[in-house]
């Protein structure tokens, strides 16, 4: 039987798709143990952070952006990013919001959230995303700008030098 993260990494399942690049994509927990409950896996089927160093840093850095994000659109009280055992054996990382009402804990039953909620959590946190990177790219176009700048007058230094 296939894995079923693979299977919704390849979009062969329908799942609320919060961010992807080409090595990970996160999805909303159809079972959370608290609303906006995130799953971050590698596209590649790995089992553990021991198998692939540079892919779970990646991951890590994916999960901290969703986490951001998550912040941003849902106000949590407190997030936490685990590593945990799982029945599923796909290596995946898991973004918990924590709120007055819903503290995600392991031995926590799953709440129950509707197709209708995780779509809107899903536009919610995307929302935020998609800002999150569009600051980014001014970030770099701001840094580029000005090495250019400081390449202009590093030249002209040396021209009247």
């Amino acid at each position: 039987m296939e894995c079923i993260f693979c299977k919704i990494a390849k979009k062969e399942i329908a799942s609320e798709i919060i961010y992807e690049d080409e090595n990970s994509i996160t999805f909303l927990d159809i079972n959370p143990r608290s609303r906006g409950m995130t799953l971050v896996i590698p596209k590649n089927h790995l089992k553990s952070l021991e198998e692939d160093q540079e892919v779970s840093k990646q991951l890590f850095s994916v999960a901290i952006k969703v986490a951001n994000a998550i912040k941003k659109a849902l106000s949590p009280i407190a997030l936490s990013i685990a590593y945990l055992p799982s029945q599923i054996e796909h290596l995946h990382l898991r973004v918990y919001p924590y709120f007055e009402n819903e503290i995600p804990l392991i031995e926590n039953k799953p709440i129950e959230v509707s197709a209708e909620e995780l779509k809107s959590i899903a536009e919610k946190i995307r929302e935020k995303i998609s800002v999150e990177r569009l600051s980014e790219e001014k970030k770099i176009e701001k840094k580029e700008e000005k090495s250019e700048e400081e390449r202009f007058w590093n030249k002209r230094d040396w021209l009247i030098a």
